[in-house]
């Protein structure tokens, strides 16, 4: 699947064509999709036979504030459906908003087959670390633990700073995930990606680790024998979390 960013006026919907024309490129109608970001579905390579069947727009926008829109992609034979979430999160927006959004995607938990792309204006957080300077930005990393989403994006999508996000729910999910040019005028990178429609299996790169066998008492004196004011010293938050994070585990790992 290649899922676009680009930014519409209003006049280039005539071209849109309407549910229920005879026509296989079913576009959501104006009134499903935010005026202030929107994102195409341009392919399906392949995997839906009739896309207006099988693509079906649910939770249609904004009366609540929250711009989104979820689709839901029917799953051939076997395969579960994926629920596909596009969603835009403007920069000032507020934290009741947020929370609306969080309850949506707690709504919509019980679906085994999730992926949610968005320009969310979270320019605060970093991924790699999983640490974030506001404390908006704070939680919406604790709801997406909370909802077993994995951010897959790593590379800057406007200029230097990564704005648009990527989120699955399993591994194998999607792949050959790819950040190309803008798209006309607009300056954010066009994102594409394919969803299998099934969760292949892969071997996992997490660390599992068994604290039960743990030994707890040569794990203290090992935190303990750390001079942390030197190993602190002159460190931002990010650095201190890295750098404790580093010695922990090489603590737990002895």
């Amino acid at each position: 699947m290649v899922i676009e960013e680009h930014l519409i006026n209003e006049e280039e919907w005539k071209w849109v064509p309407a549910r229920g024309d005879n026509n296989k490129n079913f576009s959501p109608s104006l009134s499903q999709v935010p005026l202030q970001n929107r994102y195409e579905v341009l392919d399906l390579d392949g995997q839906l036979d009739d896309l207006e069947e099988n693509c079906l727009p649910r939770i249609e926008t904004n009366e609540d504030g929250v711009e989104r829109l979820w689709v839901r992609i029917k799953g051939k034979a076997n395969k579960a459906d994926v629920l596909l979430g596009v969603c835009y999160r403007p920069p000032n927006q507020e934290e009741e908003v947020d929370n609306l959004f969080y309850k949506q995607l707690k709504n919509v938990s019980g679906s085994s087959a999730r992926v949610l792309v968005g320009d969310f204006k979270l320019p605060d957080t970093c991924w790699e670390l999983h640490t974030a300077e506001r404390r908006q930005s704070r939680k919406f990393l604790e709801c997406m633990e909370d909802n077993f989403l994995s951010q897959l994006m790593g590379e800057p999508t406007r200029g230097g700073t990564m704005l648009d996000l990527f989120f699955v729910n399993a591994d194998g999910l999607v792949g050959d995930v790819m950040v190309g040019g803008p798209l006309g005028q607009n300056e954010h990178e066009i994102i594409e990606f394919l969803i299998f429609g099934e969760v292949r299996r892969s071997t996992s790169k997490t660390l599992a680790l068994d604290f039960r066998r743990a030994d707890l008492g040569l794990f203290r004196r090992l935190i303990q024998s750390i001079p942390w004011e030197a190993a602190l010293k002159n460190k931002g938050v990010q650095e201190s979390w890295a750098c404790l994070k580093t010695k922990i585990l090489s603590a737990v790992l002895a």
